[in-house]
This record gives C-alpha cells, sequence and structure tokens, in this order.
C-alpha cells in the first residue's frame, strides 16, 4: 500500500513562488498590454479625450507612437530627439524608458519562475520511474538524491499544490488589484502623484499644460491607463481563480 506523503520544504516553496508570481505578472502582463499602437488609437478616437493644441490628429498619433516606440525600446535617442520636446521632457522620456525596462524585467522574471513552479508541481516523470518490481531493489534507496527528489516533487500527487498556488495567487491578486482600482477611482490625483514619486526624482514628471508630453498624453489619459490595467488584472485574476478551484476540485 503506498503511503501518503507530506508536501516537502521546496514545493511548498514552489506554491508560494506562484502565489508571489502571480500577481506581478498578470499586472505587468497588461502594463505590456496597454503599452501598444492599438490603446494610443483607442483613447485618441474617444470622443471626450481632449484635443492638442496646435497638433492635428495624424501629428498626435505619429509623435505618440514614435515616443511610444522609444520608450519601449524600438527607437533610439536621437529619433526622439527629433520630435517637438523640451530638453526637459526627453530627460524625463529617459527615465520612463529605464523604469519601464525594469518593469519588463520583473514581468519575465515573475513569468519564469511561475513557469517554473507550475512545472515542478505538475509535470509528472512517470516514463522516468523504475516498475514496482524494481522499486524494493532500486527506488527505496534514492530519495537521498537531490534529482530523484525532484522527480518525486513533480509527481501528481503534488499537482494540487500547484492548483492551490493558483488559487491563493488569484485571491491575492484580487485583493491588491480591487483596492487599488478603487483607490484610482475615487482619489485619481494622488495616486498619479505618488506613483510618480516613487519612481522619479523631485520635479523631473512636472510639465505645463502646453509642454508636448501634456499634449499627447493628458490626466484623462493615464486614468484610463490605470483603471484599465486594474480592471484587465481583476478579470483574468477571476478567470484564473475560478479555474485553479475547479482543477483543486478534480
Amino acid at each position: 500500500m503506498g503511503r501518503t506523503q507530506q508536501s516537502s520544504p521546496i514545493q511548498r516553496l514552489a506554491q508560494w513562488a506562484i502565489v508571489i508570481a502571480l500577481p506581478a505578472f498578470l499586472l505587468l502582463s497588461n502594463v505590456r498590454l496597454l503599452m501598444t499602437s492599438a490603446f494610443l488609437q483607442y483613447e485618441y478616437s474617444r470622443p471626450d479625450f481632449p484635443a492638442a493644441t496646435g497638433l492635428s490628429s495624424t501629428e498626435r498619433m505619429a509623435i505618440a507612437q514614435t515616443t511610444l516606440d522609444y520608450v519601449t525600446g524600438q527607437a533610439d535617442l536621437e529619433t526622439l530627439r527629433r520630435l517637438p520636446y523640451r530638453e526637459k521632457e526627453v530627460q524625463h522620456l529617459v527615465d520612463v524608458r529605464v523604469v519601464a525596462g525594469r518593469a519588463f524585467a520583473v514581468h519575465w522574471l515573475a513569468g519564469g519562475l511561475l513557469l517554473a513552479a507550475l512545472l515542478f508541481l505538475v509535470i509528472s516523470p512517470r516514463a522516468l520511474r523504475p516498475t514496482q518490481e524494481e522499486n524494493s531493489s532500486l527506488w527505496d534507496r534514492l530519495p537521498t538524491c537531490p534529482t530523484v527528489g525532484s522527480f518525486q516533487a513533480s509527481r501528481p500527487g503534488t499537482r494540487p499544490l500547484a492548483a492551490r498556488g493558483l488559487l491563493y495567487g488569484s485571491g491575492l491578486t484580487l485583493a491588491l488589484l480591487v483596492a487599488l482600482a478603487l483607490f484610482i477611482y475615487v482619489n485619481f490625483d494622488v495616486f498619479f502623484v505618488k506613483f510618480h514619486q516613487m519612481f522619479f526624482a523631485g520635479d523631473s514628471w512636472l510639465f505645463a499644460y502646453e509642454d508636448t508630453l501634456i499634449r499627447l498624453f493628458p490626466v484623462p489619459f493615464w486614468f484610463a491607463a490605470a483603471l484599465g490595467i486594474a480592471l484587465l488584472t481583476i478579470g483574468e485574476a477571476l478567470v484564473v481563480g475560478l479555474g485553479a478551484y475547479v482543477w483543486k476540485l478534480r
């Protein structure tokens, strides 16, 4: 009769890696999703979106697209400097590119950690295991080997840990993002200021209304982006949580 084994520390660590990585991965996936020309076009086509004084709709879209290309690493600084920005605006966009690059790195890290932890807990290497007859002479002597221990850790019996990790991770995501969405909706001005104070030095992010950055990306643009990211993440967390709950019951 097989023995029921409790999860090992490394299995629990993999479970909590899923819990921690999932919110970051979902949130930053949606940040990246909205850093696209499709979102720019959607916002600029809204009938209530503020007009850009001195710029036609075609000029506005072209400048915004090139700015986005620079921030996401698809255009160089020389290209950015050809746009109608003051030096302070250029320096801010340089800072934005640095922050965006770090966010993309965290996104890849969270995604890699999430995938590795799920694979560790889900994939079953049954083909690598000895037959029942070989267990008494070979397999029982191998748990002290770290590699074999890893094979055992990923047997089907560890899959509920993966499901619980996704369930807890989606719960954590919902708790954080619902609170964030409410805060953004109720007091966006405070959120906007605190966000910039967290990532940018001094008043380097403050500009006059006539500056090109403000004409391209006014406050309503950032409100829609922030709330959209939060709501998309909430929706995805609900889907993941529901799927994890169903999986856990099977």
